[in-house]
């Protein structure tokens, strides 16, 4: 899955923002604020935007685990640890954004 997949999924499936475009850059444009502007979100290799999916995350899950061991980034939301939903990547952006994309698809969400 390419960063242009990867974000496209997180700014329609989690966020439910609309994509205006994308950038020269290949990043989504999206409308966040609904006041017309347009920015630019990539959190698969912006490192703000990916902090801003974990606190959107943190709010609807009950655990969430990140942590770094033999040169991979290790990130986890669920209901509770078991380490079956753990994504594992090189980049912590990665690593996070398939966390929350995996987290999603199993609606690890709480009621």
């Amino acid at each position: 899955m390419t960063n242009k997949e990867i974000d496209t999924l997180i700014v329609n499936k989690l966020f439910g923002w609309d994509i205006k475009g994308y950038n020269s850059y290949r990043n989504p444009l999206v409308d966040k604020y609904g006041n017309g502007m347009e920015f630019p979100f990539s959190p698969s290799t912006n490192i703000e935007n990916t902090w801003e999916v974990v606190n959107y995350l943190k709010d609807k899950v009950e655990f969430f685990n990140l942590d770094y061991e033999d040169g991979l980034w290790n990130c986890e939301f669920g209901r509770e640890y078991s380490g079956e939903n753990e994504v594992s990547d090189e980049k912590v952006e990665l690593a996070i954004c398939k966390a929350a994309l995996k987290a999603i698809d199993f609606k690890y969400w709480i009621n």
